[in-house]
């Protein structure tokens, strides 16, 4: 393992202690901040997928049968 992992590695180690000994109450609000910033991503109009070509929008279902699949 190089340097830079080992570093990256002992610095995760010392954060999750380091929120281990944070009282409870502390956690919930920082599970409360969390959880608001990710409904905010969520809801951003830059996660919002858009098809790209009106036929992506179609479903296989939507094609008529194909005469080979009539043959089988």
């Amino acid at each position: 393992m190089n340097a830079w992992m080992q570093r990256m590695l002992e610095s995760k180690r010392a954060a999750r202690k380091e929120a281990a000994a944070l009282p409870f109450a502390r956690k919930l609000e920082i599970l409360e901040k969390l959880r608001e910033r990710s409904l905010l991503i969520a809801s951003s109009p830059l996660r919002q997928t858009k098809p790209e070509h009106p036929l992506d929008i179609l479903k296989p279902a939507d094609f008529p049968p194909s005469p080979r699949s009539e043959e089988a």
